[in-house]
């Protein structure tokens, strides 16, 4: 009888059969599921410009220019193809975001020649500059005193990696695009 116990009731079941016992009478109930891994959202902080923002870094990689003024400026690539970078431009005339990339686009198209929305990005209003064909570019624009803070992206299915996939690659690219925009914190 004695070895009958151990082999049927060793050590490991006794968690089980005292979490069945509890879950049976109501002391014990279940959590759902477990909360995913998060361990490959990383932060990028660039505290001389004031702002931050998370990406996942298992669809996105990241590297850093830094301009002859020493100002480092991030651009994301992402894994399905397509980048996005963040930029602070000065803004003097403290222009708004359609007039400033109306600005940047006078030269090319003589303004900006894609669909604007004034949106709220984070509790900040911004400019949502988009064009999308082949091609998804977008610019948000979010003015903070004299300051012009811009994400900017672009994501065209040449870039991508097999055309077969190329709507659904350009998709997730987007996705990842826009976590990036929507976890972006201006201080």
């Amino acid at each position: 009888m004695r070895n009958f116990f151990k082999q049927s009731f060793s050590f490991g079941m006794i968690p089980v059969m005292l979490g069945l016992i509890l879950l049976a009478a109501g002391c014990a109930k279940p959590v759902g599921p477990i909360a995913q891994d998060q361990s490959l959202i990383l932060e990028y902080a660039n505290t001389d410009q004031g702002y931050s923002l998370t990406y996942d870094a298992s669809a996105v990689s990241l590297s850093v220019d830094v301009n002859e003024d020493l100002v480092e400026s991030p651009n994301f690539s992402f894994s399905e193809g397509g980048s996005a970078r963040v930029q602070v431009y000065p803004n003097p005339d403290q222009l708004a975001p359609r007039d400033w990339l109306d600005a940047q686009y006078q030269e090319y198209a003589g303004g900006w020649y894609g669909e604007y929305a004034d949106v709220s990005i984070n509790g900040r209003q911004a400019g949502l500059a988009t064009v999308s064909n082949e091609c998804f570019i977008q610019y948000a624009i979010i003015p903070k005193d004299d300051l012009l803070y811009t994400v900017h992206a672009e994501i065209c299915s040449d870039n991508l990696n097999e055309a077969s996939n190329a709507e659904t690659e350009k998709s997730a690219s987007i996705k990842a695009y826009k976590d990036i925009l929507n976890s972006l914190i201006i201080n």
